[in-house]
């Protein structure tokens, strides 16, 4: 009797623990489920939309929500978070030159709908 106590303990732990784990896959898979359904369209110079992880470059989005939620004054200010991403004051009042990945600021497109 006293050897099924320690073997019931264990077999309890070991289903309370698969039974956690298909609750976290369930949680897991409905938030993937979520993110797939909003679905991001890249649309450049030559006017074809694609899907963003089907784009050659390297695209970060920033949505309408973290904009409005932000403190910061400029767009500028918003950017310099991101990895990557360097900006420096332009000589003009009010300008700034936004370089990524030690790119030129010629090089850069940024796009605000």
């Amino acid at each position: 009797m006293l050897y099924n106590i320690p073997c019931r303990i264990y077999i309890l732990s070991t289903l309370s623990l698969c039974i956690s784990g298909i609750v976290s896959t369930a949680t897991a898979t409905s938030s993937e489920t979520k993110i797939s359904n909003e679905e991001t369209l890249v649309v450049t110079t030559n006017r074809s939309a694609s899907n963003l992880w089907e784009s050659p470059a390297t695209i970060q989005v920033i949505d309408q929500q973290t904009l409005q939620n932000s403190t910061n004054a400029s767009i500028a200010d918003n950017l310099q978070d991101i990895p990557g991403v360097e900006i420096t004051d332009n000589s003009l009042a009010g300008r700034k030159q936004i370089r990524i990945r030690g790119e030129a600021s010629s090089r850069v497109l940024i796009l605000i709908d």
